[in-house]
């Protein structure tokens, strides 16, 4: 009854014929959807959790592996090789050295980034450095020594101005320019005298 009311209602509204009604209607039933099944429900919520824990596990995954390949690619700087020749094969120059005395005469030579040479001597025995020597390209102070010192002199040994660094007449360190490159001499174990390293700036080039 209200149906037939409401056909009448429209028709006298807007004329409109009874089959466009019946069409509005089928439409309008066709339109409406059945809600997702339970179990579709439970699956995407499942699929979700999932995505939320596996992906933070594989970015977490991705950054130590990241991490892990840039300390493979830095690794050591210092580079062991089998002569000062070697040495200078690296670096594009060479180094002039003392002869070796008892008891450190063992000589290990290495390279830091192709710009440094160093020369450590040690005893055969236990390893013990008895002094290094490095020699670098430039001004700048090749040792890498950033101890502080009780004294720190200036002498004139064989023409050049020879920075020592030490105390009570014992110097652990001194370091010195020549012809464009810079040179250390470090004795850390045994503190040298000053005639010791001024024997060492002469020889060394």
């Amino acid at each position: 009854m209200k149906r037939q009311n409401a056909k009448k209602l429209l028709r006298a509204l807007t004329e409109i014929d009874d089959k466009y009604i019946e069409e509005a209607e089928g439409f309008r039933k066709a339109k409406i959807r059945k809600l997702p099944a339970v179990a579709q429900i439970t699956g995407l919520a499942a699929a979700c959790l999932v995505l939320l824990v596996g992906i933070p596990q594989y970015l977490s995954n991705q950054v130590r592996t990241e991490q892990s390949g840039a300390v493979m690619q830095t690794g050591n700087p210092w580079q062991e090789v089998s002569s000062v020749a070697e040495a200078e094969a690296l670096t594009g120059f060479g180094l002039v050295l003392p002869e070796p005395e008892s008891p450190y005469t063992r000589e290990v030579i290495r390279v830091l980034n192709r710009e440094v040479i160093s020369v450590a001597y040690m005893r055969e025995e236990d390893g013990e450095i008895g002094y290094e020597l490095r020699k670098e390209k430039g001004e700048t102070d090749p040792s890498g020594d950033v101890n502080e010192y009780a004294e720190t002199t200036e002498k004139r040994v064989d023409g050049i101005n020879v920075t020592l660094r030490g105390e009570n007449g014992r110097w652990f360190l001194a370091t010195w320019t020549r012809d464009g490159y810079s040179y250390s001499a470090e004795a850390q174990a045994n503190p040298m005298t000053e005639e010791e390293l001024s024997e060492l700036v002469k020889t060394v080039r």
